[in-house]
This record gives structure tokens, C-alpha cells and sequence, in this order.
């Protein structure tokens, strides 16, 4: 198979490809994306998105906080979950502000409907 990159221009059409070729049902497919690939070109990667979730592909948010972390990608970004990176996670029990960090991102992804996941 193919190896498929975000940013190539035709990653829309590779993954409707892919998800004919093995008839796989909307919300099957989950393709994790950085923070990172959001500051090449927004716009492009945003449009991209939306366009993959038309076709039922959902979108987790890897290591959310850790690098050009903007609430505006709640808002804005087709997002299914949202993983909080494990630097917050692992003192959580002992680091009052990594316990106020995870906290108040589980309050902005429940009230946005998006899931969590927490990396440990």
C-alpha cells in the first residue's frame, strides 16, 4: 500500500481510496494528527479534514499542550478526541498544576462534545 501523507495534495483521495477498497464503515477510521502539521498551512490541512470527515474519518489530537497548543483548534478543527500528553499525566497526584491543566482541558472537551484520552 501506498504510504499516505497529510500534506500531499491528493491524501483526501488516497483515504476515500482506502476506505472503499476495504468498505470500511463511517467513524472506523481514526487518524491521529499533531499540533505540529497544523503550523505548514492551517488552512490546507483544515479544509482536509473536514473533507475526510464528510466521509465518516474521525480525528485525535495527539499530544495536545506540549507544542503551539491553540484553543482555536477546539473550535475550529473537525476533532473527535483529544489526547493530553503524558508529561501532564504522569504528576497529576503530586503537581497541583499539571492537576489544574488535565482539569480544565476535560472541562473545554466535555463542553465541546470532544472525547479524551490521556497518554501515560
Amino acid at each position: 500500500m501506498k504510504r499516505c501523507h497529510f500534506l500531499q495534495s491528493d491524501f483526501v483521495s488516497q483515504i476515500e481510496q482506502i476506505i472503499n477498497n476495504y468498505d470500511l464503515a463511517q467513524g472506523c477510521l481514526v487518524l491521529e494528527v499533531t499540533e505540529g502539521l497544523l503550523i505548514h498551512d492551517y488552512d490546507d490541512v483544515s479544509t482536509k479534514m473536514n473533507a475526510l470527515r464528510r466521509l465518516g474519518v474521525g480525528f485525535s489530537m495527539d499530544d495536545f499542550g506540549t507544542g503551539y497548543s491553540s484553543q482555536i483548534y477546539l473550535k475550529r478543527l473537525p476533532l473527535s478526541t483529544l489526547k493530553i500528553d503524558r508529561t501532564f499525566i504522569r504528576d497529576i497526584d503530586t503537581d497541583p498544576n499539571d492537576a489544574a491543566i488535565v482539569e480544565a482541558t476535560l472541562a473545554m472537551t466535555i463542553s465541546l462534545g470532544i472525547d479524551v484520552i490521556a497518554e501515560f
